[in-house]
């Protein structure tokens, strides 16, 4: 389920709290707190070592949907590098604007990434056939999505044809700079097997 996210000190002592129904919590170096949501009205939300609000991000976020197959759902991760960065991979529904000449029209899965002054660097989308499930980086900040297809799926410019109706588990990798470095298929099943 979704919560709020709390921050403790060593010795347990509850410091600060804030409610917001988040799905994903990570840190950067310097101890700053970032929140992220996919239901709805999605939000991505910084807060400093000290529980202040900094700034935040809406965005059209997923909405569940349990006939479509794979089923579809608000799915948000956020991740943070050793460098600044802050990565948001989202499931995103219409048009999203990040600001910075960022703005993303998808239904699908999509990437943004922040520097810590909340000024989004550059978005990607991923397929609007595609189901989001996984997200992580690298020491090097390289963005790792994990997702499933069923048929020809895309990735940035990349595509992966199949005639078949067979679901395909398919991982793409972003450089810290946007670019795609990698994208292929990891397996195959058979979809009667769920």
């Amino acid at each position: 389920g979704a919560g709020g996210v709390e921050w403790f000190d060593r010795t347990y002592l509850r410091q600060w709290s804030h409610p917001g129904g988040y799905t994903s919590v990570a840190t950067d170096p310097a101890g700053n707190v970032y929140c992220a949501s996919g239901w709805g009205l999605g939000t991505l939300q910084k807060y400093s070592r000290d529980g202040t609000s900094q700034w935040s991000h809406d965005f059209h976020g997923g909405i569940f949907d349990p006939f479509s197959f794979p089923p579809t759902g608000p799915w948000a991760v956020v991740l943070c590098d050793d460098f600044g960065g802050v990565y948001l991979n989202a499931n995103m529904a219409a048009k999203n604007n990040f600001g910075n000449n960022v703005a993303l029209v998808s239904n699908g899965f999509c990437t943004v990434k922040f520097d810590t002054a909340g000024t989004a660097q550059w978005g990607r989308t991923g397929d609007t056939r595609s189901r989001p499930f996984a997200a992580a980086l690298d020491h090097a900040g390289n963005d790792f999505v994990l997702w499933s297809s069923i048929g020809t799926t895309r990735f940035g410019t990349d595509t992966l044809s199949h005639a078949d109706l067979l679901t395909r588990l398919n991982v793409g990798e972003y450089s810290p700079f946007g670019e795609i470095l990698k994208v292929q298929q990891l397996a195959t099943s058979d979809n009667s097997m769920g």
